[in-house]
């Protein structure tokens, strides 16, 4: 495996070698053609659908025992990418309802300082990822994937206070920033995690409603020296979110690039 660099922030980490310069691909692709001869790779898509399954299976254990606290998951990176090897990872993204912590920590066991200003933040982020090994421990092990997978943490913990509020009053809360990064001539962007709806969506969930409660948003977002301003703030998600993924397999990708193609992309 050779180390690649990631060019907006220099992290230095292993990387299959890049696509050849101008390939087009699909967006999600499940084939990987980089898993160790010692697999089974006929065809080439079979472990990493495979561990998805597994990877659904365990969100929906969870989500059945918690549902009020799991609120939402998508996965991000190489096993969607068709980057994936035996040395990847899952990369998740959890959302999860703040609101709910202090019963589900309790309910598993957590202890944690309740006097704390933090908590039960703290510990409910941690527990995302603790929550979601122990799940697909044992049955990525009896499946024979690679260990790394089942060693995976969650690559974006998101605990949120009503997070169905967030996602439905970000966008207007947001318009002054976005007016003020036109006015100073400055790239848009959206804070996080709005971007981390937009990855692959697994399982159930409030992911779709999280979607479509921001593409609603926009799709209204005006303002007098800006009548497009709603589509300037979806290319904002968009950039951001394909910069990432393109960069990954330095191919170029297709994604929506107007909000009414975000509609039809997404099922909204």
């Amino acid at each position: 495996m050779t180390k690649f660099t990631r060019p907006w922030d220099g992290f230095w980490h292993d990387k299959p070698m890049p696509l050849p310069e101008g390939e087009q691909r699909n967006r999600f692709e499940i084939a990987s053609p980089y898993w160790p001869n010692t697999y089974d790779n006929n065809p080439p898509t079979k472990l990493p659908l495979q561990i998805l399954h597994i990877i659904r299976a365990g969100w929906e254990e969870m989500r059945a025992e918690d549902p009020d606290f799991f609120l939402g998951m998508t996965v991000h990176g190489s096993l969607v990418k068709g980057r994936s090897h035996d040395e990847s990872d899952i990369d998740p993204i959890i959302i999860a309802d703040e609101n709910a912590a202090a019963v589900t920590l309790d309910k598993h066991g957590i202890k944690y300082d309740k006097d704390a200003s933090y908590e039960p933040y703290i510990s409910a982020k941690e527990f995302l990822t603790t929550r979601f090994q122990q799940v697909l421990k044992e049955p990525l092990a009896e499946a024979g994937i690679p260990k790394n997978f089942a060693k995976s943490e969650v690559w974006a913990p998101i605990v949120l206070p009503n997070p169905g509020e967030y996602f439905t009053h970000i966008v207007p809360r947001f318009k002054k920033q976005l007016t003020w990064c036109i006015r100073h001539d400055k790239e848009l962007f959206f804070p996080y995690p709005v971007d981390m709806i937009f990855r692959m969506r697994i399982g159930s969930g409030y992911i779709q409603d999280y979607r479509r409660s921001v593409i609603e948003s926009m799709a209204t977002l005006t303002s007098r020296n800006n009548p497009n301003l709603g589509e300037m703030a979806w290319n904002a998600v968009s950039t951001k979110l394909v910069r990432e993924e393109e960069w990954n397999r330095n191919a170029t990708i297709y994604f929506p690039e107007t909000i009414e193609e975000a509609r039809t992309y997404f099922h909204l």
